[in-house]
């Protein structure tokens, strides 16, 4: 099972000055189904740093979580 972080606890993880920048991320962009059935979501903070993560599609979730139970 993995846990998917909510907007509240993703942080920046460039390094600038030897630090992490650590500004908050917000989600700029999202391709649907881009790798292997997952989104490619990415997120920027403030000072205009890019991340890329993928996410499980919703539909992909809701028929797991079907399944398990």
């Amino acid at each position: 099972m993995t846990t998917e972080l909510t907007m509240d606890e993703r942080k920046c993880p460039v390094f600038v000055d030897g630090k992490e920048c650590d500004l908050p991320l917000t989600e700029v962009d999202r391709e649907v189904e881009k790798i292997a059935r997952y989104d490619l979501a990415t997120y920027q903070c403030g000072l205009g740093h890019r991340s890329y993560f993928l996410h499980e599609p919703k539909a992909l979730r809701r028929r797991d979580k079907e399944t398990d139970g």
